[in-house]
């Protein structure tokens, strides 16, 4: 049922959304009096509503602010317990088998982060090493040392340039211009463990602060700078949480001023910031409780403050415009109140549940994608509920916010009054019901869109400016076919931020063999009983020979018989052997590639060192393990208890597993390194079928890696992406024609809905993958570009967040233009004049709701985060396109176009009223 407002009385009308209506139904638009009243019957049910709400009204506005202040504490605890996009492999995902095995082979380095601290001479000096700098170290080890105390079997290791010294050759410690040195420390983080680390790694970043403030300049002076996945983490969030909400506040003016603007009152817009708070603490609050069983992102924390932030603006537009014209036709509170529940309460929750259904879509999508779905629904109906209950009866508590508006004199007394319009250019009887309805519209027949509408619904037009629309954009569109979904650690990471820079320079600086902060981690270990499907794997290469391993290698050929091989031991030559061939496999095949790997990328206890052809010298075991276990050379060797240490790290209790570390240096997230993860995937399925049919036995080699994970989250993500699209746009399509009873309108929808999407996908990718806007100098309109792999692009996430959301916005603005089109249709209006006094009626709602959705979202583009800005350019694009050029021109001329089949297979009555093509 749609229910609309009765012409002049504070009566409702509920009418049937379908057009099979009996005559007589149509016949009431004669039957009236002679001071305009229409005969219906009220809407109990949206009376009854409203009557409860105004029995209860000093009941809600006292619960609503007692319920946000009871959430508060929990509103508190989830923003500081929020995360970043969680790094989980999706389930059935090579990366997830790999991570499965590493959790059973290896449990005790589950969880291992790599923090470091760089300490670099201010001036120019001999070598870093010194008793200043030894004095830093030492006072930095004693933190993590105690932390280690506090919460035990988290330290798993600590190294600076003085655990080694000068006892081995070329301490990796020490940069290569011998300007800095590292102290480096791995910890357990996991689970709960995590928000400790974190609290942890702020007190360290102060210590730092501390110990660089404290020194002058001199030659013995150092620059202390920290960085490492939990201090990126934290400046992530920090940033986040430190940006949005003063961006937020710095452009609120922007949606505050169009609400001002449509409402001509100050004291009807403190409605409008009285609710934000609430609906903020009160959806925050219930999502305390969901993030103990789901993750909540830091995503989803600014999307919900967005939303609040527009929809309290866009609802009390919708309510309040409502109520003072309530007001000027002469309603009392408690009727003008109930005409606001009932009338605009029906758009507020045909808004809300468009936008619920497309944001409900997300729960396809895996991991941390399900929490942000539930916090904008949350969100969404908490707003509605705010706006429907508290904001009426807080007018209904104190009259004198909504003072201003009354009106002594009623609707009809107005028409009454009014001087005879000369409509000669209807050709219409002049009957008193005719001048009564056509005076009702009187108010729509004038303005721009009422202009605009008569233009755009007339041929030609309609024909020419829909072609010229779609032609103009037709780049836009294209250029999303050619979409590579862009992916860089760089692009979740705050513009300026030093965590970030410090990481950079260490990777120039020092050895890979340090400098790395997520390895790549290839596990050695038996036959598996099952293989990932290959479905995210890539494809093996075709290679006829294993030239580094020495054996004939055929795809196609049966393994030895299981029976006959006995379970794999790395205790032995033939392990070393094989696994040091794999490292040269790898080395040797990736020798013309960008990033190529080289000797020193590696570490493992089967080689040290290389060769002149660039690839590693294999290690002897019987040698290596006499050298590192015996009892002479562990106590007077120090490399003897460095390639223990090494072992016992690399090698599991059960001596059928171990690790080969790979540490290259780049973004871990970056095209380079996926086709590095791609390439070495290929390589390591095709060292393993080599392996078994060398007749060497059971042995898998699998790669698990931040990058790799990276690569299985996109590629599941985004085909489950499309899933999520097309479910939300059928739902939503099938909705819209039942509502209505008119089948054929869904197919317009995919001309004025759908394709319109594409343009701000493709405005996007032209902005920030081909740079055409990096002219202008603003980081926030430019790309970020990666080291060996060019601009990174619109990151992966954005169409995840933007897509679904931008349906449900537009399916809103669509359906609120449509449904007033079959309203003046039913009330006789031709199909063209129908449509021009439709856009008349709600081009300026339309308009300041796209506005203030528009300059909410700008402080998105204010931020320092890629992430973000790229976000913001998206919504906004969409919404200003959608606001003045879709609604306000597109969907018009293509309304007027054959509009019988608007409302098949309903009937409309027979036309009484027209004046286009006169």
């Amino acid at each position: 049922m749609v229910c609309n407002d009765s012409s002049d009385d504070d009566s409702f009308e509920c009418l049937s959304s379908s057009g099979d209506r009996k005559k007589g139904e149509y016949e009431e638009l004669e039957m009236l009096t002679g001071n305009g009243h229409v005969s219906h019957e009220p809407n109990k049910c949206g009376q009854a509503i409203a009557a409860k709400v105004w029995e209860w009204r000093y009941f809600l506005v006292i619960a609503w602010p007692l319920m946000a202040l009871i959430m508060a504490p929990f509103a508190y605890q989830l923003v500081v317990n929020a995360l970043p996009l969680p790094k989980s492999p999706p389930h059935g995902t090579g990366s997830a088998l790999a991570e499965d095995l590493f959790e059973a082979k290896f449990p005790y380095l589950v969880g291992m982060k790599m923090e470091m601290v760089v300490l670099k001479c201010r001036e120019e000096c001999k070598s870093a090493v010194s008793v200043m700098s030894q004095l830093h170290v030492e006072s930095l080890k004693d933190m993590v040392l105690r932390f280690g105390q506090e919460y035990p079997g988290t330290i798993i290791d600590i190294r600076s340039y003085y655990t080694f010294g000068t006892k081995i050759d070329s301490n990796p410690m020490l940069s290569f211009d011998k300007q800095s040195i590292l102290f480096v420390w791995s910890w357990r983080v996991n689970g709960t463990m995590k928000l400790t680390a974190q609290s942890f790694a702020k007190e360290m970043t102060k210590r730092v602060e501390i110990l660089n403030g404290q020194q002058g300049d001199g030659p013995d002076t150092f620059d202390l700078a920290v960085t490492g996945p939990t201090f990126l983490n934290v400046a992530m969030k920090e940033t986040v949480l430190h940006e949005v909400p003063i961006h937020e506040i710095e452009t609120l003016w922007l949606p505050f001023g169009i609400l001002a603007l449509r409402l001509q009152s100050a004291r009807l817009l403190l409605l409008a910031l009285c609710s934000m708070p609430i609906s903020i603490l009160i959806s925050f609050g219930f999502m305390y409780f969901v993030s103990t069983m789901l993750p909540v992102i830091l995503y989803a924390l600014v999307m919900m403050l967005m939303l609040c932030t527009a929809l309290s603006f866009d609802y009390s537009l919708f309510t309040m415009t409502r109520y003072a014209e309530e007001r000027r036709k002469g309603a009392n509170m408690e009727n003008a109140i109930a005409t606001v529940i009932t009338q605009s309460g029906h758009v507020v929750v045909v808004s809300g549940l468009v936008l619920t259904i497309a944001y409900g879509a997300m729960l396809v999508l895996p991991g941390a994608f399900k929490s942000f779905c539930v916090a904008a629904c949350s969100m969404i109906l908490c707003c509605i509920g705010v706006q429907m209950t508290f904001v009426p009866c807080l007018l209904g508590v104190f009259p004198w916010i909504g003072a201003g508006f009354e009106n002594q004199g009623s609707e009809e007394e107005e028409i009454d009054a009014e001087d005879d319009v000369d409509f000669e250019d209807i050709d219409n009887g002049d009957t008193p019901a005719t001048q009564i309805s056509l005076k009702r519209v009187r108010e729509f027949r004038k303005g721009i869109y009422y202009k605009v509408g008569g233009r755009l619904t007339q041929c030609p037009m309609n024909c020419l400016v829909p072609l010229a629309i779609y032609l103009a954009t037709s780049p836009l569109t294209y250029r999303v076919l050619r979409y590579q979904m862009g992916h860089a650690y760089e692009l979740q990471i705050p513009r300026g931020r030093k965590e970030w820079e410090t990481s950079l320079q260490i990777q120039q600086d020092f050895p890979t063999s340090v400098g790395c902060m997520m390895p790549t981690l290839i596990i050695a270990t038996n036959k598996l009983e099952e293989i990932p499907s290959t479905t995210f794997l890539p494809p093996l290469p075709q290679l006829k020979l294993n030239d580094s391993l020495g054996v004939p290698f055929d795809p196609e050929a049966s393994p030895p018989n299981e029976d006959t091989e006995a379970p794999l031991d790395v205790r032995g030559q033939a392990f070393f052997d094989m696994n040091c061939d794999m490292v040269n496999m790898l080395i040797q095949h990736t020798r013309n590639k960008t990033f190529a790997l080289k000797s020193g990328d590696f570490q493992s206890p089967t080689f040290y060192g290389e060769h002149e052809d660039g690839t590693v010298k294999c290690l002897n075991y019987d040698l290596t393990h006499y050298y590192r276990a015996n009892y002479f050379t562990q106590k007077f060797m120090f490399t003897s208890r460095l390639m223990q240490k090494l072992w016992d790290q690399l090698v599991n209790e059960q001596h059928d597993a171990m690790l080969t570390l790979l540490t290259p240096k780049m973004d871990p997230f970056s095209a380079e390194a996926f086709r590095m993860t791609s390439d070495i995937r290929s390589l390591l399925l095709n060292a393993s079928e080599a392996a078994r049919q060398s007749g060497f036995g059971e042995i898998t080699y699998m790669m698990f890696s931040p990058s790799a994970i990276m690569m299985d989250m996109i590629e599941v993500t985004h085909a489950k992406l499309f899933t999520a699209f097309l479910g939300c746009a059928l739902v939503c399509f099938a909705l819209i024609a039942v509502a209505f009873h008119a089948w054929l309108i869904p197919f317009k929808l995919l001309f004025t809905v759908i394709l319109p999407i594409t343009w701000a996908y493709g405005a996007a990718l032209y902005t920030y993958e081909d740079g055409f806007l990096e002219w202008t100098g603003i980081p926030s309109l430019s790309p970020t570009y990666i080291t060996n792999s060019g601009p990174a692009g619109l990151d992966w996430t954005v169409p995840m967040f933007t897509l679904t959301i931008m349906l449900g916005l537009a399916l809103d603005y669509d359906v609120f233009l449509f449904e007033r089109v079959w309203e003046f249709r039913e009330e006789g209006f031709g199909d063209n004049e129908s449509v021009q006094l439709a856009l008349s009626a709600t081009g300026p709602t339309i308009t300041a709701a796209g506005l203030i959705f528009a300059f909410t979202f700008t402080s998105m583009m204010l931020g320092s985060m890629a992430i973000t800005n790229q976000m913001g350019f998206v919504f906004i694009f969409s919404i200003v396109v959608d606001t003045f050029v879709v609604r306000t021109v597109l969907v018009p001329a293509m309304l007027s176009l054959s509009p019988c089949l608007n409302y098949w297979p309903s009937r409309m009555p027979e036309v009484k009223y027209t004046w286009l093509g006169k």
